[in-house]
């Protein structure tokens, strides 16, 4: 799972920007693993073939035994701030992993300074894990000592388990059933708890770029948790000290500009119910920089501070630029900006401030990379109270569509996936397929039938009117200028898929259709969704490579309004400025309360082309705010 615990400051995000710097450091991120002690002991625990999902136990009990080892550097170190229990306490514990998903079960712990690690079917009886635990504590202990020097305690060790209330179990059950939470293992004399799939960090990192005025957010993931703990330190990188200073708890920080030159640092500590696990963190390598100043977006999110009533809805569409396409190879989009403000890790930065500073309730983005939906981004949309979904595009899915809702306001019933193009030779879009093959020579034909234009859904339940839905559908229609006529194609068939969902709820269904649709508002695309129908003859029928087939005429059966309006652009690079990105609303349950301006950008930036140090995408974000229509009435 991915434990976030944020606190969501948004005001705190205008303070502490300065000019930018001009120099960025990119550094890796910093996943820290531990000193050649605790690397020595994992490859004295494991053999080959150890399943990955039991291999938590082994290293929680590694990292327990260097803290009694008083071995601790700065990232092994486990405070009690950060662990809320003692070293004696780790040296008390026996890690029992038990997952469903394995044949075996897992026991790691600690016995006079020395690693135990047994691997054991869970169908084995108790009894025979009991013997080969003696068999291995003997062994071990036993080795290359003379009979003269043995420890009585060692040689007469008795091993045994005790349930909750002192009692010995019956050792002929199994290892499924036999070790539980809170059980005793006793060896002899010592006692030791059990704990059962010990709550774990798998991963850590921070972002490679940090920038004062922006959030530092953490990507993590941990097993058999229901979260971590957070803390925050950081540390002056001139300063002559190395000390760390704590200065808060929780899932993301906002550095400010007393905090240009500093390092970071954070710790996760994973829980689960009483149960804490070993911490584990990151630093970041680069210290935090100046932020770029005033980006174009700033002034717009103070419109948008205050969330929305509870019966209201903020809805927000925008491209923020796949990181693929990002690149100086695309000269021909992106020839004036500069490396640094074109790379996503700089990108990332401003996209969190400026999409999580409109304080929506529904967020539609298209090009969003896998890696950043994955890490970063649905971090820091966690945080705010957002959950998401992903569709990507593709064999690979690099890159695609996400829809994020805020869960206080919306339950996600449904989702629903579409890849268009697959979806014109199902069988229920013959007139639109024969006019798409007329015309075309076989090269173009599947050329463009493996175009992986996705239609992404989200069937959504109101949390504060039970039973009015709401079918949000999320797109990127096809790019190329000359294909009008196919852009035309793929948003026919959405609309089509779309009237089949929503006849297919038993109650009324309201649609909110969001996305880049490559389209300006005179094209037949929008006609098609704001008028409800377009004619055979429509000029961007005969948009092809041929005029050898007319069209046909299209029709819905939404009353869709446009309510992102139709600004003189919403996409600008070198070579082109245009209208191509909105949000179209079902009128008969929806209607429009405000639409939020695109921010002001002077024409010798717009000239140079998007992005750019103050704005991360080469599209603008469209932000609306919705009411109920049975509200009005």
């Amino acid at each position: 799972m991915i434990g976030i615990a944020f606190v969501s400051l948004l005001k705190v995000f205008q303070k502490g920007l300065l000019s930018y710097s001009p120099t960025l450091s990119w550094a890796s991120d910093a996943v820290l693993i531990g000193n050649r002690c605790t690397r020595n002991r994992l490859r004295n625990i494991y053999t080959p073939g150890t399943p990955a999902q039991l291999l938590g136990p082994a290293i929680i009990h590694a990292k327990r035994q260097k803290v009694n080892d008083n071995n601790m550097d700065v990232v092994d170190k486990l405070s009690s701030d950060d662990r809320n229990c003692n070293a004696t306490t780790f040296d008390k514990i026996v890690d029992v992993t038990n997952d469903e998903t394995s044949d075996f079960i897992n026991i790691a712990f600690s016995y006079r300074n020395k690693q135990f690690n047994l691997h054991r079917p869970k169908c084995e009886p108790l009894n025979a894990t009991l013997s080969r635990l003696k068999s291995s504590l003997l062994k071990k202990f036993l080795k290359n000592i003379k009979k003269t020097n043995i420890d009585p305690a060692i040689e007469g060790i008795d091993v045994n388990l005790f349930d909750v209330d002192g009692e010995k179990v019956n050792e002929e059950i199994l290892n499924a059933e036999a070790w539980r939470d809170d059980f005793k293992l006793r060896l002899t004399s010592d006692e030791y708890s059990i704990v059962v799939n010990a709550p774990y960090v798998t991963e850590i990192s921070l972002p490679k770029v940090t920038l004062s005025g922006f959030p530092i957010v953490p990507y993590y993931k941990s097993i058999f948790s229901t979260g971590c703990d957070i803390s925050w330190y950081k540390r002056n990188s001139t300063a002559v000290s190395n000390e760390w200073l704590k200065f808060r708890d929780g899932g993301m920080v906002v550095p400010n500009a007393v905090d240009i030159g500093f390092n970071f640092r954070v710790v996760a500590t994973p829980k689960r119910g009483p149960h804490r696990g070993v911490s584990k963190e990151a630093v970041t390598q680069s210290v935090v920089e100046a932020g770029p100043g005033v980006c174009s977006f700033d002034e717009r999110i103070l419109y948008t501070e205050t969330p929305t009533s509870p019966t209201d809805l903020r809805v927000v569409s925008y491209n923020i630029l796949a990181d693929l396409y990002a690149t100086k190879e695309n000269t021909n989009f992106y020839p004036n900006t500069s490396d640094c403000y074109i790379r996503l890790d700089y990108r990332a930065l401003l996209l969190m401030k400026e999409i999580t500073g409109y304080n929506a309730d529904i967020v539609c983005l298209q090009e969003v990379d896998v890696r950043l939906f994955d890490r970063e981004l649905s971090s820091a949309m966690e945080g705010f109270g957002f959950k998401g979904i992903f569709a990507g595009k593709g064999q690979h899915g690099r890159e695609g569509e996400a829809i994020y809702y805020r869960t206080e306001k919306l339950t996600l019933r449904k989702s629903f996936n579409f890849t268009i193009m697959e979806s014109l030779l199902d069988g229920s879009n013959s007139d639109l397929l024969e006019v798409f093959e007329a015309g075309l020579d076989s090269n173009h034909k599947d050329f463009l039938l493996k175009r992986p234009t996705l239609l992404q859904c989200a069937l959504l339940e109101s949390t504060q009117k039970p039973n009015e839905y709401i079918l949000v559908a999320n797109t990127h229609l096809y790019f190329h200028p000359l294909c009008a006529f196919l852009r035309l194609i793929q948003s026919a068939v959405a609309l089509r898929h779309l009237e089949r969902l929503r006849d297919a709820q038993d109650g009324p269904v309201a649609l909110i259709f969001a996305g880049d649709f490559n389209s300006v508002p005179r094209t037949a695309v929008y006609q098609l969704a704001t008028q409800g129908s377009v004619p055979a003859d429509h000029p961007d029928w005969l948009n092809r490579s041929t005029h050898q087939h007319p069209g046909v005429r299209l029709t819905h059966s939404f009353n869709l309004f446009n309510a992102s309006g139709t600004p003189s652009y919403t996409h600008a690079i070198t070579h082109f400025r245009g209208c191509l990105d909105y949000i179209f609303v079902d009128s008969d349950s929806l209607q429009l309360l405000h639409c939020f301006p695109l921010p002001e950008i002077s024409d010798e930036l717009l000239e140079r082309g998007l992005p750019n140090a103050f704005t991360p995408s080469d599209h603008l974000a469209s932000v609306v705010d919705l009411c109920w229509t049975s509200l009005l009435e």
